[in-house]
């Protein structure tokens, strides 16, 4: 555990060199993830917790992994493996989502060549709400169900995991996910004949004789409209039947989001395991062996809504500074997110406003604006005035012109709302 240890200490600090040119923003509302393989909030693994955005969501993934020699027979492992899943968000705290796995793997080794395919299934509720506007908690569970020789399921093989998730967002852009919780393992039922398989089947199987304690730590830091992503996690293994801890499955992953369009996003995911490798003798007991290095690459279609932070209200009053109180977008003639205050009119949902020199209060013309997800930009006016007709939802806002440092800001854009967002920029080096 000491070198997942160390991983984990450079997680935080890397997380802490992200925050701090980021904390001057003091952000309204914290960042929001993006979608892992569930079709749910995650960095890869590791589940974030958070208020939801209602609707559906489906993630398609495929990926490649390579195994080293563990069988003493000078030996190689390649997995070919494809993911689907659909996530359901009925209201803001609860998601529920169906993942379908399924992995090939070719072998070979001095005694010949195998292969084997096997498929899985798990099921996923989450329940997660926003503590303040930067803190996030939730809890998660799911049911696994994997197979033999695909297709096929092995319900007494059924394996449940339990989880509860802490998120921290000191910015719109960077957010900070922990996870720990149990695993009750039933999947060795699926292969209650591992003794008439080869050792290369059991690989693929990819079953455990122990249950198991989860751990994962990671960090999501958005740069323009890009989500970078990295953890570390572990399955520590329990038991009598349980190997080393050093054996048990321990990962370092590390990705990337990028929005195609306002609705489709590719993930990017590149992952190592640590873990020493245990005996894998054909009477030993099971314990899983993943892929030493696996690439993954997927698309995440995404039909939401803008979930309903609880945000600043305020409103200038006659002769005095403005009035500041709490509520929901909708409640109030204003909502300030972040520096963006959302005005209910009659209007189409639109983003406007002015960008002015920082050191002398005048527009600044032909700065660019650039809302993300959807990639609309607009040029400022000679006045530094811009207008962006965007559909209702949460946006990542990019503004920066020559001569000046950029800014990123947040903003929420309600149904028939005018979200307007005046900004200074500093002048560059």
């Amino acid at each position: 555990m000491e070198t997942w240890g160390r991983v984990t200490y450079l997680l935080i600090a890397l997380s802490c060199v992200l925050w701090a040119p980021t904390a001057r923003a003091q952000d309204a509302e914290r960042a929001r993830t993006g979608d892992g393989a569930n079709a749910l909030p995650s960095l890869v693994r590791v589940p974030v917790a958070g208020a939801l955005a209602t609707g559906v969501v489906v993630a398609a993934h495929g990926g490649y992994g390579f195994t080293e020699g563990v069988l003493g027979e000078d030996d190689t492992h390649h997995r070919v493996s494809g993911a689907l899943a659909a996530s359901v968000r009925p209201v803001a705290w609860l998601g529920v989502a169906l993942r379908l796995d399924g992995h090939y793997d070719a072998h070979s080794s001095a005694t010949g060549a195998d292969d084997g395919m096997v498929g899985e299934a798990r099921l996923l509720a989450r329940a997660s709400f926003d503590l303040s506007s930067r803190l996030a908690l939730g809890v998660e569970g799911v049911l696994f169900v994997p197979g033999g020789e695909a297709p096929s399921l092995d319900f007494g093989a059924t394996t449940v995991d339990a989880k509860a998730l802490v998120s921290w967002s000191p910015s719109s852009r960077l957010a900070l996910a922990l996870t720990a919780g149990a695993r009750l393992d039933r999947t060795a039922h699926a292969a209650l004949r591992h003794a008439q398989w080869s050792r290369a089947d059991t690989l693929t199987l990819g079953a455990s004789d122990s249950d198991a304690l989860l751990f994962g730590a990671g960090v999501a830091w958005r740069w323009s409209s890009v989500e970078l992503v990295a953890e570390a996690t572990a399955d520590v293994l329990l038991g009598a039947l349980a190997p080393r801890v050093t054996q048990s499955p321990l990962r370092v992953s590390a990705g990337a989001r990028l929005p195609l369009s306002r609705r489709l996003t590719l993930t990017l995911v590149a992952e190592g395991t640590l873990s020493a490798r245990p005996a894998l003798a054909s009477t030993a007991p099971l314990v899983p062996v993943e892929p030493r290095v696996t690439l993954v690459a997927g698309l995440i279609w995404r039909a939401l809504s803008a979930p309903t932070p609880t945000v600043r209200a305020e409103s200038d009053l006659a002769g005095g500074g403005p009035a500041v109180g709490t509520g929901t977008p909708g409640q109030g003639a204003a909502m300030d997110v972040g520096p963006a205050r959302v005005e209910r009119t009659s209007l189409a949902a639109v983003i406007r406003g002015r960008v002015r020199s920082g050191e002398h209060g005048e527009g600044l013309p032909g700065a660019r604006v650039v809302v993300e997800p959807g990639g609309l930009s607009a040029r400022t006016d000679e006045r530094g005035e811009f207008e962006i007709e965007v559909p209702p939802g949460n946006y990542d806002v990019l503004i920066d012109a020559r001569g000046h440092d950029s800014q990123h800001t947040r903003a929420v854009v309600e149904r028939l709302g005018v979200t307007v967002l005046n900004v200074d920029l500093r002048g560059g080096p």
